[in-house]
């Protein structure tokens, strides 16, 4: 039986997080932006908090941020989940030619990410800002579905078959035989 669960979508962490969507700061300063906040004045051991954040079923293993940075600015923002002390699941290294406004920067987690979690983003380094981060789970169902339907055309064989159903409702929301 093919089934979707009902869920919060603007929990969702495929949903853009701003920082005045956060549920903690700590020594970073909050500025408005023309579409959400920006976290700045970032220091080493700064982080944001962003509590019960939604990975889903399918869950995510790429983190994309959108990171402004000075000329030689070194820094790395380390994700961390649930516990600020627990060991990072991904590390963004900010480039020291500095990153341009408009372009994201992703990083791999070590495993896939599924279900609710706080999300720390743990700040190392100076001289850099956050406009939004985002965690993208590479499921056109997960990213795109409270726009349109996604669809696939199946035989019958596959539908009856078991072994698909995980990849089937990963994926699609709407299926035709």
């Amino acid at each position: 039986e093919l089934e979707k669960k009902i869920v919060d979508v603007d929990a969702r962490a495929y949903k853009m997080k701003h920082a005045d969507q956060a549920d903690g700061l700590a020594g970073v300063s909050v500025t408005a932006i023309d579409n959400g906040a920006r976290a700045g004045e970032i220091t080493s051991g700064d982080y944001v908090l962003y509590s019960n954040v939604d990975f889903g079923d399918v869950g995510a293993e790429v983190f994309r941020f959108a990171v402004n940075s000075k000329m030689n600015a070194a820094g790395v923002i380390a994700v961390v989940l649930d516990e600020l002390n627990n060991d990072p699941i991904a590390y963004l290294q900010i480039p020291k030619g500095g990153a341009n406004p408009g372009i994201e920067l992703a990083t791999r987690a070590t495993e896939r990410v599924s279900g609710t979690h706080d999300v720390y983003l743990l700040f190392l380094g100076e001289e850099f800002t956050v406009d939004y981060w985002y965690a993208n789970c590479e499921s056109l169902v997960e990213l795109y579905s409270e726009y349109f339907p996604i669809g696939v055309a199946l035989p019958d064989h596959v539908i009856r078959n078991k072994v698909y159903h995980d990849t089937i409702n990963a994926n699609f929301n709407s299926i035709t035989c």
